[in-house]
């Protein structure tokens, strides 16, 4: 349709009216072929311009095309990086959780039997050490028994005097037997307590009682020298003897409480 207007337009009209203007033929067809070489140049220079647009155009918008598929290439790309990227993070977030999950659990494992471990070891040292307080009272008892039976009358001159053979009877006795408590104090086998440091005080403890009977045998020694000599200056150094063993026998104690404090700690 459009070149159908060009046609009717720019060459059948403008020739028409040529004719018509010029009566000479001749004349009005040179005229005529002038007008349509120059037109049809036009129609040719203008659809070559318009040609050359279209063409422009098309390179354009490829090259506009391509741009923008690189460029939303690229941001995809880049997308795809953040994204792995923050795929990372978050598996090595959820590793550590893991490793972090796994250290607590063990920890909670090792402490579960490190205070399973603590108390076998606090159940072994308390019975180790009610066991030696009853050997120690019983090994005692050979000569408590025996002294607590003679001072009084030892101490009593009148009445030693009415009862001396039977006073220095269990004098004597008594004497003995804090002598062999010494002799047992010292070849005694010592328990093992699990802490090093409570072994150590029982070790002292045991000292402690040993010291006690030696003074209590020289308290007796001394009783023998009153009942013989019947001097009553004998009777001063019976209870200096009695008090000094009475102090060790109460740091005995005092040594007994700290280690059973210590198990307990």
């Amino acid at each position: 349709m459009r070149w159908i207007l060009v046609f009717l337009f720019l060459y059948l009209i403008p020739i028409i009216t040529l004719f018509r203007n010029y009566k000479g033929f001749k004349r009005s067809c040179i005229y005529s072929c002038i007008y349509t070489v120059l037109i049809t140049t036009i129609v040719i220079s203008n659809i070559y311009v318009s040609g050359l647009n279209n063409i422009k155009n098309i390179i354009y918008y490829k090259n506009s095309a391509l741009n923008d598929y690189e460029e939303n290439a690229l941001a995809y790309k880049e997308e795809i990086k953040e994204v792995s990227k923050q795929v990372d993070e978050i598996s090595k977030n959820n590793e550590e959780v893991s490793e972090t999950k796994e250290i607590e659990e063990e920890f909670e494992v090792n402490y579960i039997e490190e205070e399973s471990n603590e108390k076998i070891i606090q159940d072994e040292d308390l019975k180790t050490l009610n066991s030696f307080k009853k050997e120690v009272y019983e090994i005692e008892l050979k000569a408590l028994l025996p002294m607590r039976a003679c001072i009084p009358s030892a101490q009593n001159i009148s009445y030693a005097l009415k009862n001396l053979k039977k006073v220095r009877e269990d004098v004597q006795y008594a004497y003995n037997m804090c002598n062999e408590v010494v002799k047992i104090y010292e070849e005694m086998e010592m328990p093992y307590l699990l802490h090093d440091k409570d072994d150590k005080l029982l070790f002292l403890a045991k000292e402690e009682v040993k010291e006690a009977y030696i003074l209590r045998s020289k308290a007796m020694k001394e009783a023998l020298n009153l009942i013989d000599t019947k001097n009553p200056r004998y009777v001063s150094k019976i209870t200096e003897y009695l008090n000094l063993s009475d102090n060790h026998m109460n740091t005995y104690k005092e040594k007994i409480e700290q280690i059973k404090k210590n198990i307990l700690s």
